[in-house]
């Protein structure tokens, strides 16, 4: 689930961007993979995934992040792509409605 830190709602587009460090430019227009942000829960098998400074994904299960396609660590990679120094725009809101 996607969680604010602190509580309350997520305001979008400023809190929707992907600043964390997930990715960067590299040569001939590569995308470079970060470090980003992560804090993990061993003892809950858990962790929560940070798109900046207050966006994150909650509880997600080690497994899933650990999970690899190809060598490549599937949420990472999406995440390095979604780098909003790289995409130049924040994530779209999840909000339905007028």
């Amino acid at each position: 689930m996607l969680t604010r830190a602190g509580g309350g709602q997520l305001k979008a587009p400023d809190e929707l961007k992907v600043t964390a460090g997930w990715g960067h430019a590299g040569q001939n227009g590569v995308t470079m993979p970060g470090k980003g942000r992560i804090v993990e829960r061993p003892a809950k098998a858990e962790c929560d995934i940070f798109l900046n400074a207050v966006a994150y994904w909650a509880n997600i299960p080690q497994r899933v992040w650990d999970y690899t396609i190809g060598g490549y660590q599937v949420i990472k990679k999406w995440l390095s792509y979604r780098e909003f120094a790289l995409l130049g725009r924040a994530l779209p809101s999840t909000r339905r409605g007028k």
